[in-house]
């Protein structure tokens, strides 16, 4: 067995020992609605679509596939309060493991309100829940099991009893979150966030064993404050925990507008962030118009001898869609 196999086959074995664990990204901060639900329609603007793909461990068949695509916007603008904001959207999260040996298909639909908390709109706090349909999928064409195993090769039939069973499981899951937004002056901005996913830890096993999604508890924050003449830096962490496993993400890019006027936007992004005992996650981002693209490569900095094939690659787009039809931008972390 090829080396790069056996550590798929080991971690998969690991993760089914530590219950099912989410999917994540590196660039979390462009991922808004797997993020937090309280970050629907919460950014300046009357329109956003994001998407992100994420390839983790390539060199190992594949390992860990992820794809999302995210719509949101705001609703009823001109029948609230200034400043204040309620946001719907939906988004769809594709992740396949082992090449397609098991994939998980969600679609969540999400409402957010913002309340403003004074009459500037410097300081604000928004609530948001989320409702989502999940499917786990094994494929067993894929699959290859120990009583197969012969000098030959996996060339016998199997009697595992996993093949007689459905092996598809869906169920509806439910999240929530909140975020508190601060500005001193209309140049900056500073936040703190919280979500709770898989509120109810739903069973999603393809056996008598017990094996229920746990819930997933997200704390998020950061801020941007200008740095110089059309300079920004924007800094933010993220710190995740999902049953025994949990992850510190901290970073800040630098961003300087070559054409900071509204027609022809250019603003460029170059920084990186770290995974706590795991990886270096340098960054380049460009906005154009409006129109967001990230890119980041994970270098594990451990000393393993298989550190080679822990290696991921993310590309995220987001497009904002940018007209107030009652005049009054708000004041918002910018993802």
């Amino acid at each position: 067995m090829r080396a790069s196999h056996l550590i798929l086959l080991l971690s998969l074995f690991a993760t089914s020992r530590v219950v099912a664990q989410d999917p994540h990204f590196s660039q979390f901060f462009a991922s808004p609605l797997t993020l937090n639900p309280a970050n629907t329609g919460n950014f300046d603007g009357n329109f956003r679509a994001a998407s992100n793909f994420r390839n983790q461990w390539p060199s190992i068949n594949n390992a860990y596939r992820t794809y999302t695509i995210s719509l949101d916007a705001p609703i009823l603008e001109n029948k609230l309060p200034t400043y204040d904001r309620l946001g719907i959207g939906i988004v769809a999260i594709s992740d396949r493991s082992g090449n397609g040996l098991l994939s998980e298909n969600d679609v969540a639909i999400s409402m957010a309100y913002k309340k403003s908390l004074d009459a500037d709109g410097y300081s604000s706090i928004s609530a948001g829940l989320q409702a989502s349909y999940i499917n786990y999928r094994f494929n067993p064409t894929l699959a290859y099991f120990e009583d197969q195993l012969t000098v030959a090769g996996f060339v016998l039939p199997s009697s595992e009893l996993l093949l007689g069973r459905n092996l598809s499981k869906s169920f509806v899951d439910f999240h929530a979150g909140l975020i508190y937004t601060l500005s001193t002056t209309n140049d900056n901005l500073f936040y703190i966030g919280s979500s709770y996913y898989h509120s109810f830890s739903p069973a999603m096993q393809f056996n008598d064993q017990d094996n229920n999604l746990s819930p997933r508890v997200n704390i998020h924050g950061g801020g941007y404050w200008p740095v110089g003449y059309n300079a920004t830096l924007h800094a933010s962490f993220q710190y995740q925990q999902q049953q025994a496993q949990s992850e510190m993400l901290l970073g800040a890019v630098y961003s300087y507008y070559l054409q900071p006027n509204p027609r022809q936007y250019v603003e460029l992004y170059f920084g990186s962030w770290l995974r706590l005992g795991d990886a270096i996650i340098p960054y380049f981002g460009v906005d154009f118009n409006r129109l967001m693209l990230g890119i980041s490569y994970d270098v594990n900095i451990t000393q393993k001898s298989e550190s080679q094939y822990f290696r991921s690659g993310e590309i995220s787009l987001t497009y904002k869609f940018k007209q107030f039809s009652n005049g009054k931008p708000i004041k918002c972390p910018i993802y």
